[in-house]
């Protein structure tokens, strides 16, 4: 599963030293305002990012669940660069890890109701799920998931 996060904070802000081997939270990817992407915890490994969490049952999601932080908050509309970057990734993760594919992307929201509500009410899932598969078809013409990732 993915999981899809909003930071919170301001557009512009850095986010050095973010990892998992350090205290506090993390994720496995963080994108900004415009579009770039940092991978700071391997997909293969646990990110913080979830807290305490449940989805449909299954609790502590940090353990099956890719954290992707979108600089923002929840009432700032995401960008555009965000949901293309945001779809390829999504698309080349499925790509990767083909049970992603079976299982929907999550909102921190989703994971943790209650007590958190990113990515917030600007976030338009319809429009990352028509991105998703618009990067599907762009998937298969050679988009790896390191390109993605490097976009």
């Amino acid at each position: 599963m993915a999981t899809v996060l909003g930071s919170k904070g301001v557009r512009g802000a850095s986010r050095s030293g973010y990892r998992a081997d350090q205290p506090g939270p993390s994720c496995a990817i963080a994108e900004q305002g415009s579009g770039s992407v940092t991978q700071y915890v391997s997909f293969n490994e646990r990110a913080w990012h979830a807290g305490i969490s449940d989805y449909f049952g299954r609790s502590a999601c940090n353990d099956f669940s890719i954290g992707i932080e979108l600089e923002g908050t929840d009432d700032m509309p995401y960008t555009d660069e965000q949901y293309e970057t945001l779809a390829a990734v999504l698309s080349a993760l499925a790509e990767a890890y083909p049970a992603l594919a079976a299982v929907p992307v999550a909102g921190h929201k989703d994971i943790a109701p209650g007590r958190k509500t990113d990515p917030g009410t600007s976030f338009d899932w319809l429009r990352l799920d028509r991105g998703v598969a618009v990067a599907s078809k762009r998937q298969r013409g050679g988009r790896t998931l390191e390109k993605a990732v490097s976009a």
